[in-house]
């Protein structure tokens, strides 16, 4: 019987011979403003950590957005990246800094003559 015998190899050797394995980079935490943090807690009535629909329409509201319930609906979809229908502090922060980019972006309108 063939008794296995160790062989050191070096790491770029094993690393060659080894097939590669993706792993998938977890994305960096998003930062979220300390603004957002509390336009975040102050609709986040019921404490949970989450906006609800009801709780998202009146946070959209604040921050200058008239949606209705379809509306609202939609952009939770769109922000809800864990499918939770809710949408978490860093969800938010997301769609808080794509409204405030928006803003930004956006020509401003001129003053309606008198």
């Amino acid at each position: 019987t063939a008794v296995p015998t160790r062989v050191a190899a070096s790491p770029v050797a094993a690393s060659a011979a080894a097939p590669a394995v993706r792993v998938a980079a977890t994305p960096p935490a998003y930062k979220v403003e300390e603004s957002v943090r509390r336009v975040f807690s102050t609709f986040d009535r019921d404490g949970s950590g989450d906006l609800d629909v009801r709780e998202l329409s009146k946070a959209l509201k604040a921050l200058g957005l008239e949606t209705d319930r379809e509306a609202t609906r939609g952009v939770m979809s769109k922000y809800d990246t864990d499918g939770g229908g809710k949408l978490d502090l860093e969800e938010f922060a997301r769609l808080a800094d794509e409204i405030r980019r928006f803003q930004e972006a956006a020509p401003a309108v001129p003053a309606a003559p008198r």
